[in-house]
């Protein structure tokens, strides 16, 4: 594959995939979004570059008050190749849990952060629905056991 065939292949990585990317400088700045990212954040393209990423993310801490740039993108400061969840703010100002991976990279002698975000909503409400279902099946039997226990 000649280099123009792969970076063509690797644009078309980048635009088609249905997950977020986000690529930020050595100073958190965002300077590429996908348009995957793009819909997630609602956002038109170019809106958030030279936005720094905390003002868009909030680290989870069990349930602890939540203040913007609790995350830091520079690689000396964060562990990186791990997931870590978020939860992510859009521009109508909709909170939605996601799980990131961050992963430093030099480019043009400049470090750099690649984020993949997936947005974990869905499995969330469904782990939600799941444990729900687990009290309401526990408080069932408990309830079947003390009518047996009075009806003799």
């Amino acid at each position: 594959m000649k280099n123009k065939e792969k970076q063509n292949l690797l644009e078309a990585l980048f635009v088609n995939a249905t997950e977020s990317i986000i690529v930020v400088n050595s100073i958190g700045e965002i300077i590429l979004m996908n348009p995957a990212s793009l819909q997630a954040f609602q956002y038109e393209p170019n809106e958030l570059y030279g936005e720094k990423i905390e003002t868009h993310t909030q680290e989870i801490f069990f349930n602890a008050p939540r203040t913007p740039g609790q995350i830091s993108v520079k690689p000396t400061q964060k562990k990186y190749g791990y997931w870590v969840r978020l939860i992510c703010t859009a521009k109508d100002g909709t909170e939605f849990p996601v799980e990131i991976s961050l992963t430093p990279f030099k480019f043009e002698e400049e470090r750099h952060v690649i984020a993949f975000v997936i947005d974990i909503t869905r499995r969330r409400n469904r782990n939600q629905m799941l444990t729900q279902q687990h009290t309401l099946a526990t408080i069932t039997e408990e309830l079947r056991t003390t009518n047996e226990k009075i009806g003799g």
